[in-house]
């Protein structure tokens, strides 16, 4: 108002939102993204502490007994382990806290170039270490106390008599007649069944650990194949290859002159456009969009009645129709603008710093793009007062659409307005517009392949901890199969075969879980950055990519206990104490 006393004409107050980044939204979505994941994460390593402590336990089940007959009490026992699992929290903590950090920052760093920011400062305050080094110490401390304490209370009889194998004769009975019945299985891969269900409690850690990483990584293909059906969506639902927009309005006669002379334009159409804001009461015309006059932006937007150049697929009301005087279409960006307006309700808007009055009569989805109101060329005449011949922007439809011939036209177009004098503020075409999409999700793709890689790769352990611990515990099983004539390939097919049931049970437990999880996810991502939730797409590839790495690292996760149980003597594991 100061400005407009002292006699300067201000078209337009740009205040983008205060501590917000263009991308913010994108932003936040990623590190939501993170954050569910690192949750996810961290209860995968909670599992595998827990399959890990159990391993170290059925080991030394045994030494446990013979401590307690030699006088040891449970509490002493019990504050040896609990020791021995902080000790190995601190030094777990001290290797990956530097690890992790170091990954961050060049995380960052990535994002930092991809949403074009700079990072002034990789400083990383007190708590944060000291938070991960209580997790790192308090997390396996509790997740290892209850089969500690289980362990370290049963008596010296229970444990010098511990060989294994479930107690529960009735369920084995039952296992074991279901068993019987199966005929396309040699004896060799029924006694690799009947293995996998013997802990049946390690069993559960150990399908949660594989499914729960299974899911994950089946979500995080899902998401991207959501993204890119996302982006598909978004250049499908545009008709044309190229927006010109010109610095001043020219007469749409002209611009059809010039476009007919350049080889390869097959029809054009007049989309004109103009800033808008929302009414205030202090009559400022103050628009958020940012200082590249994209992000953020309010656009009334002139679309001729009939044309066919965008898809417009309805969330509410109707489409713009011929008798239509101040009646505006907005797209669901727009429309979060106003939350509380209903369809027939009126708006107010500023344009070129007049209010103007609209009906609201329609509400379309449109992906990609940011907060925009249509109405028709008689309207937009009348509240811009620009004349109806004239037009600052026009959309043009090419012959041929692959890249190679838009940036050929392109290029003709832009020569041609240049010898008719026309002058051009910007022009936008297909491949450049999926180029600057695909930017902004790029960093959603990197994050989801990364994480996902590192949930397949603590199932891989979990797995392997399991198969060492299952090796162990059937030691002396293994002399009496080699002393009745079981030779060392036999024991070696025995043991993969059961890491490998244990990767399909858990590979048709990830498949169900992955749904919700991708619904889920998709549906946080797509509403933080565009106010529309992504397609829920089941990938095939995803769920073949899972189900070779799971049996492929089955296979490799039960090789090495397997080959150490394959050249046990029968000397060796019947002096196994």
């Amino acid at each position: 108002m100061w400005l407009k006393s002292q006699g300067y004409v201000v078209d337009e107050i740009r205040i983008p939102p205060p501590g917000r980044h263009p991308h913010q939204s994108q932003m936040n979505s990623v590190l939501t993204l993170l954050l569910v994941f690192s949750l996810m994460a961290l209860i995968l390593s909670a599992i595998l502490t827990a399959t890990m402590i159990n391993g170290l336990l059925a080991q030394q089940i045994r030494q446990i007994g013979i401590m307690k007959a030699i006088g040891a009490r449970s509490v002493q026992i019990t504050s040896l382990y609990l020791v021995m699992v902080v000790a190995l929290g601190i030094a777990a903590s001290l290797i990956g806290m530097p690890l992790g950090i170091a990954a961050g920052r060049g995380f960052a760093s990535v994002v930092a170039q991809l949403l074009n920011l700079k990072i002034y400062s990789d400083a990383i305050s007190l708590w944060v270490y000291i938070v991960l080094l209580l997790m790192g110490i308090l997390i396996p401390l509790l997740v290892a106390l209850d089969p500690i304490l289980k362990t370290t209370r049963i008596t010296v009889r229970e444990t010098l008599n511990d060989y294994g194998i479930s107690r529960d004769a009735s369920a084995s009975s039952l296992r074991d007649g279901w068993l019987s019945r199966i005929r396309f299985f040699d004896n060799t891969l029924i006694l690799a069944l009947r293995n996998t269900f013997r802990r049946r409690g390690r069993l559960i850690l150990t399908l949660s650990l594989l499914s729960a990483a299974g899911a994950m990584f089946m979500t995080g293909v899902n998401v991207r194949a959501g993204w890119g059906a996302y982006l598909n969506q978004a250049a499908a639902d545009r008709h044309y290859d190229l927006e010109i927009r010109f610095n001043s309005p020219v007469n749409e006669e002209q611009i059809d002159s010039i476009l007919a002379n350049v080889p390869g334009v097959e029809k054009s159409e007049s989309w004109s456009l103009t800033p808008a804001a929302l009414n205030r009461p202090d009559g400022l015309d103050i628009v958020r969009t940012y200082p590249d006059g994209g992000h953020g932006s309010f656009t009334l937007r002139s679309i001729p009645l009939g044309s066919q150049l965008i898809e417009t697929p309805l969330l509410n009301g109707r489409w713009l129709e011929a008798d239509d005087t101040n009646a505006v279409v907005l797209n669901q960006n727009a429309a979060a603008m106003f939350p509380d307006v209903k369809m027939g309700d009126e708006i107010q808007l500023l344009i070129e710093g007049q209010a103007k009055t609209f009906r609201v009569v329609g509400v379309i989805r449109q992906i990609l793009t940011p907060s925009t109101a249509y109405v028709l060329p008689t309207t937009f005449t009348s509240v811009t007062g620009q004349p109806l011949e004239l037009t600052n922007a026009v959309r043009v439809v090419m012959r041929e659409h692959d890249d190679a011939a838009i940036t050929s036209i392109t290029r003709d177009v832009e020569q041609a307005f240049g010898e008719g004098s026309v002058s051009v503020k910007a022009m936008v075409s297909e491949a450049l517009l999926g180029e600057a999409i695909s930017g902004h999700v790029y960093i959603f793709i990197v994050a989801l392949m990364l994480i996902s890689t590192v949930m397949a790769v603590v199932g891989a352990l979990g797995l392997t901890s399991s198969m060492g611990t299952s090796v162990i515990e059937r030691t002396r099983e293994f002399g009496v199969m080699r002393a009745i004539g079981a030779r060392s390939k036999t024991i070696l097919r025995n043991i993969i075969s059961e890491g490998v049931f244990i990767g399909l049970m858990s590979w048709v437990i990830a498949l169900p879980l992955s749904i919700p999880l991708s619904l889920g996810i998709g549906y946080l991502i797509g509403m933080m950055s565009f106010r529309s939730p992504l397609p829920l797409i089941m990938s095939p590839v995803g769920i073949a990519i899972w189900l070779s790495i799971i049996v492929i690292g089955s296979v490799a996760a039960s090789a090495y206990p397997a080959q150490q149980a394959s050249r046990l003597t029968v000397r060796e594991t019947l002096a196994y104490i």
